[in-house]
Formats: structure tokens, C-alpha cells, sequence
């Protein structure tokens, strides 16, 4: 099984030569992806499209640590998978990418031009989208992870639905971190998605370390480590988001009528 796709090489520059022509004007414009013209036509045409990626596990990884001092014996064994149900999580971020593309000059712009409250605006309503195409794409990963992984990956081990059920909750916060990441660096203020960059990778080290080595937990606290990881930045976010943007994003005009339509 693979993926089979056009392969992109950036984004279009302002001058830049894009590779092709498209004849409706639109997808060679500065901006958007760059196509990769494969046959040298100078257009992109369905045999253009090529191998771009693979379900199957790339590797897998183990490693079993061990340390006993006097009467205390420490046993640590981490198991790590990469394939299946992490392909299917990455698929909401690759959605909200483009966006958060499309959000950074937008903002960028405002702060050059000193018109901090459109770019309050901006921001809230790019996480607004975000949350619109984040929400029910991890809800449904969630919900539906059985019946997914089943018609998908038949013959998987067990723990793939509760795997995708868990990594499905963590990619709405995945998105959200990414676009609030993205308004932050817009408005000059690249610093703050560092800190809690570092934060949560602590708090996913410290998840994994406990849950993953036990036996009662095993794989499944990688993606509970993940959950909890973006969770902690997300907060951190929003907290740095609300200190430096003139007018505060407010969490029920973003979240209510997703949540509501995801519940419904």
C-alpha cells in the first residue's frame, strides 16, 4: 500500500518561475504550492503524480533500560511504532499547514502597519477555521477508530483503534498549536512558541517514561504522552496569546458552535 500524489517543492515566490502553467490561472499564481512538472511539460497533468508515501511502519524502535542500586531495581522497556494510525493522525495538521501559511503575512503585515486590533481579528478567526476543520477531524478519528482501522488496516493488532482513538483527541490540539504557533512568530513573538515547545516536550517525556513502562499501559501511553504534550502548549498558547494581542481571543466565540455541532 501506498500514497500516490503530486509532489510539491514549496510555495510559489512573488517573481518566481513556478515550473508550470495552469490554464485557469490560479494554482501558478505566488502563494500557492509549487507543483513538481515530473514530465517536463510544463504542466501538471495526472502523470505528474508519483509515490509520496507509505503507511506501512518505516521502523520500529525499542529501548530497555536498566538500573539497580541497593534494594531498588528499575526496569524501563519503551516501544515505539511508526506507520498506521499515525499516518491517519497526521492528516488534520496537514490541512491546517496551508493556513497557518496564509496567516503569517496576513498578521505580519498588521503589526508593520501598527493595526493591532484587525490583527487581533485575524487571529481569531484563523483559529476559529482551524478549530472548524480540527474539531470534527479528531472527533471523528476518535470516535470512529474502530470501524477506520478495521475497514483500513485489516488484520492490525488490537491496540490500533484505541492507538487512533487517542491520537485522534491529540490532533485537534496538534492544529491548534500549530496556528496559534503561527499567529504568535506573525506578530514577533517567536520566542513564546519555544517556551512551550519545551515545556511539552518534558511533559511527553515524563508521560512516557511512567506509562509506557507499565505493562497495565504499555504502547498506549505514547499517544497519552502526545495528548498531554500538545494539551500543555495549547494552554501555553492561548496564555501567550492573551498577553500580547491587543484584544483577547475569546474561547467561546472559537470553540462553542464546533463543540456543539461535534456533540450533535
Amino acid at each position: 500500500n501506498v500514497f500516490y500524489g503530486y509532489r510539491v517543492d514549496g510555495i510559489i515566490q512573488e517573481g518566481q518561475d513556478p515550473g508550470f502553467i495552469d490554464p485557469d490561472g490560479l494554482k501558478d499564481r505566488p502563494g500557492e504550492l509549487k507543483y513538481v512538472d515530473l514530465t517536463g511539460d510544463y504542466a501538471i497533468t495526472p502523470e505528474d503524480r508519483c509515490i509520496i508515501g507509505d503507511p506501512n511502519p518505516d521502523f520500529t524502535a525499542s529501548l530497555n533500560l536498566s538500573l539497580r542500586w541497593k534494594n531498588l531495581d528499575l526496569s524501563v522497556f519503551l516501544y515505539g511504532v511508526y506507520g498506521k494510525a499515525q499516518t491517519l493522525y497526521n492528516l488534520p495538521a496537514a490541512f491546517i499547514t496551508p493556513l497557518t501559511i496564509s496567516v503569517v503575512p496576513a498578521i505580519a503585515a498588521c503589526r508593520v502597519t501598527h493595526r493591532g486590533r484587525e490583527s487581533s481579528r485575524i487571529a481569531e478567526n484563523s483559529l476559529r477555521i482551524a478549530t472548524v476543520i480540527a474539531l470534527p477531524m479528531g472527533v471523528g478519528l476518535s470516535v470512529l477508530s474502530q470501524p477506520i482501522m478495521t475497514v483500513i488496516y485489516p488484520g492490525s493488532h488490537e491496540s490500533g483503534p484505541e492507538l487512533l482513538l487517542l491520537m485522534g483527541a491529540a490532533s485537534f490540539f496538534v492544529c491548534m498549536a500549530l496556528m496559534m504557533n503561527a499567529i504568535l512568530q506573525a506578530g514577533g513573538n517567536e520566542k513564546y512558541p519555544i517556551y512551550s515547545m519545551i515545556i511539552g516536550g518534558i511533559v511527553k517525556i515524563a508521560v512516557n517514561w511512567f506509562l509506557v513502562a507499565d505493562p497495565g499501559i504499555n504502547i498506549l501511553g505514547a499517544p497519552i504522552g502526545t495528548l498531554s504534550c500538545y494539551a500543555v502548549m495549547c494552554v501555553m498558547d492561548y496564555i501567550f496569546l492573551c498577553r500580547v494581542m491587543p484584544d483577547r481571543p475569546k474561547l467561546g466565540r472559537i470553540l462553542a458552535r464546533p463543540v456543539l455541532s461535534c456533540a450533535a
